[in-house]
């Protein structure tokens, strides 16, 4: 999720992030700088939850895969000192080797896709016994209407609705703590899907960029899902912070 705006002159046919920049109500806003461009997803997670820098690493290493054999200081073990329960929720449970790692890092419990949608399907379309196709069409008949899939990836929408139902099932007797690791707007952006509408195109540049503009338009969905989101925990009466990077 990221403002392509900070790179310099950007217009487009619509806004968008219009929530997201209109947002200012009990709103802190800037900019992070990541360690990562477009792979190794989990180097930001591990700056993020650890306070430590890839910069002291090897270039071009994992810290998820090459680093983290033992227990390690983090975000999720600070708040589980002051009484937090701690969740962990992303996409595929094996990936970057995230199950072996959130229980170093303080999480008691982690949850990934193949929890949340149909085992069998998952790990059938993951092994590439069945085509996205089929995987979509499959999904689409176990959870009809409810736009679980953007492109091949799990809806930002989708998965927030999961992140509510997990916090409306939490245990009340803790204040509540979720680390969630979207897969929605995951590269590349080569291929069109009929599950997502393209809306969004520079209007500023001298020749269609259709990466870009896929990308633009995966944002603006993001943006809609984040709204409803914010909706959501409106109505909620317990003090919550939402952390969003």
């Amino acid at each position: 999720f990221s403002d392509l705006r900070v790179l310099g002159k950007l217009s487009t046919n619509q806004d968008y992030m219009p929530f997201v920049r209109n947002l200012t109500k009990n709103t802190i806003k800037g900019n992070l700088y990541m360690p990562v461009n477009g792979a190794g997803t989990s180097n930001s997670e591990f700056e993020f939850l650890t306070g430590n820098s890839m910069a002291f690493l090897t270039g071009g290493s994992n810290a998820y895969e090459l680093y983290i054999k033992n227990k390690l200081p983090s975000l999720a073990r600070t708040l589980g000192d002051q009484g937090y329960s701690r969740t962990a929720y992303t996409y595929y449970k094996e990936s970057w080797k995230r199950n072996s790692v959130y229980p170093l890092l303080g999480f008691e419990n982690f949850y990934a896709i193949e929890d949340i949608l149909d085992t069998d399907t998952v790990n059938a379309y993951k092994n590439n016994d069945i085509s996205f196709y089929d995987f979509q069409q499959r999904i689409n008949e176990q959870h009809p209407g409810e736009n679980v899939l953007l492109r091949r990836f799990v809806s930002d929408s989708y998965d927030y609705k999961v992140l509510e139902k997990m916090y409306e099932e939490r245990n009340r007797n803790y204040p509540f703590f979720m680390f969630n690791v979207t897969m929605q707007n995951h590269g590349g952006y080569t291929t069109s899907c009929v599950n997502f509408d393209e809306s969004i195109y520079a209007t500023s540049v001298s020749k269609p960029y259709t990466k870009a503009n896929k990308y633009l338009s995966l944002v603006k969905a993001s943006d809609n899902a984040f709204k409803e989101l914010i909706e959501y925990f409106k109505n909620v009466d317990e003090p919550t912070v939402i952390c969003m990077f």
